[in-house]
């Protein structure tokens, strides 16, 4: 499911509560009252008084529309749960998504211009300044390599199983991992 069709979803029973519901309730009360005007014309006219079979009488329709009012309440509630928490995981997953692709993008930039230049310094200010930007580097990548396991922890969470964008976190996820990796193989070797 997507937010948006929970969304919909959401909007078509609003619809039904508030077009076809109200209907639905005045039929049963003008049915309610044909049915008393019958009745009384069959006494007045002295013949057999019409009652309708149990499954479809007056008091089995009123007690069938108080359970199906008890459901559509526990079906909205349902709904707004479910439609909070996913736009919940739509937010952390648009949060984390750009907080990916910022790291991986950081990642091959650093590897690129840092770990795979070979520029070591031709003094030894240049060579300190090197070190100082490497450690820096460094210290960046720790920070980056605990975006997986939030990444895991957020596809593993309440809802994401039902959730459409699931499968593209999961493949954020692997190239994050294989961005890591690279930047990680190219820091060693440097």
């Amino acid at each position: 499911d997507t937010t948006a069709l929970i969304e919909e979803k959401r909007q078509m029973f609003s619809t039904y509560r508030k077009e076809e519901k109200p209907d639905k309730k005045t039929k049963m009360v003008t049915n309610g009252g044909l049915l008393s005007t019958l009745q009384a014309s069959c006494r007045n006219n002295h013949r057999p008084v019409h009652t309708p079979p149990d499954e479809i009488s007056m008091t089995t329709l009123a007690a069938e529309f108080g359970a199906l009012e008890a459901q559509e309440t526990v079906y909205e509630k349902e709904l707004i749960s479910t439609l909070i928490l996913f736009q919940n995981l739509d937010a952390d997953l648009s949060r984390f998504g750009v907080k990916a692709e910022k790291a991986m993008g950081w990642l091959s930039r650093t590897q690129e211009g840092v770990f795979d230049s070979l520029d070591y310094g031709v003094t030894s200010t240049a060579t300190d300044g090197l070190f100082e930007n490497l450690e820096l580097c460094m210290g960046q990548m720790e920070l980056y390599q605990e975006y997986p396991d939030k990444l895991k922890l957020l596809i593993n969470s309440e809802g994401m199983d039902l959730h459409a964008d699931k499968p593209a976190a999961l493949v954020t996820l692997a190239k994050l991992e294989e961005t890591l990796e690279k930047a990680v193989e190219a820091a060693s070797a440097y």
